[in-house]
């Protein structure tokens, strides 16, 4: 039966026992005349119960002279082998077919030879296929709501290890669940929701769903009805926004201070449509209000 090298052979099953040679580079290693074989610096490799790693090379002439082999830390299952053979001596570790259940598991290893030397080194076996790292993408419907709408927010996780656990941040108890993939939103304001994802093996990940808020506009006029060139004190009431830097009153002719605030004052000659404009640069939400002259 020949041994292939684990990096560039595919894991396959052999009868009665599958022997797998795992050596750093692609060539036959050369052996050590104090050592039985070359030893493998790093193994990092997924394993089927049952299965052997060799972790020397037979070497002709040194034939008797590994005097053992121990384990360090070695999960249930998992045990050293010596096999002398007139060709020269392997050591190998041997899995059990009812091994149990584990991913990236460190063994040290630790050979000692007749002349008192010791060569060792380290070991990562997994009998669990590797985990893939966690992929979550959140959405917003709709991504743009009035002050007093509510968002389904939207999360998909793939990836990792599920089943998953969900996790969004919320300051203001504005989500109807903070546990679900799906939750209802009704932000006070714009909010961008942090979700946090868990996996069945503490593996995570985090994203974020915006929802924009804009505002609802009341306006206020004291008076709504004046004689000409009477004073009338404008207001304007913004509901979801805190941010009074893109407003402006219109038309601008008939105030008699600047318009750009949620209060001004205006003198009306006649019957005026006062209208009120809320910008943030990408969107605009206006209202209005009429003042009578008599």
């Amino acid at each position: 039966m020949s041994l292939r090298h684990a990096r560039h052979a595919p894991l396959k099953r052999y009868l009665p026992i599958l022997l797998i040679v795992l050596v750093a580079g692609g060539a036959r290693p050369e052996c050590d005349a104090r050592i039985p074989g070359t030893l493998c610096e790093s193994i990092d490799m997924m394993i089927n119960p049952g299965e052997t790693i060799v972790l020397t090379y037979p070497c002709p002439g040194v034939w008797g002279s590994v005097m053992g082999v121990s384990l360090v830390d070695p999960p249930p299952g998992v045990w050293p082998v010596i096999e002398r053979r007139p060709t020269g001596t392997r050591v190998f570790i041997q899995t059990a077919a009812d091994v149990g259940l584990f991913r990236d598991r460190q063994i040290g290893y630790l050979i000692t030879a007749e002349n008192g030397r010791l060569n060792g080194g380290t070991i990562v076996l997994s009998t669990l296929p590797p985990v893939t790292p966690i992929t979550v993408t959140t959405t917003a419907t709709p991504p743009v709501v009035t002050f007093g709408e509510s968002s389904q927010l939207n999360a998909e996780a793939s990836g990792g290890a599920p089943p998953y656990t969900f996790r969004w941040l919320s300051s203001f108890d504005e989500l109807s669940d903070t546990t679900v993939a799906n939750p209802l939103a009704t932000p006070l304001s714009t909010t961008g929701y942090w979700l946090q994802v868990t996996d069945s093996e503490q593996g995570g990940n985090i994203s974020r769903a915006w929802v924009t808020v804009l505002p609802t506009i009341s306006l206020t006029a004291t008076p709504q009805t004046v004689d000409p060139g009477g004073l009338v004190d404008l207001e304007a009431e913004l509901l979801g926004s805190s941010f009074t830097f893109g407003v402006r009153w219109d038309p601008a002719s008939a105030l008699v201070t600047p318009a750009f605030s949620t209060l001004a004052r205006a003198r009306p000659d006649v019957t005026t449509l006062f209208t009120f404009f809320y910008e943030d640069g990408e969107y605009t939400v206006s209202d209005t209000i009429t003042v009578y002259v008599r």
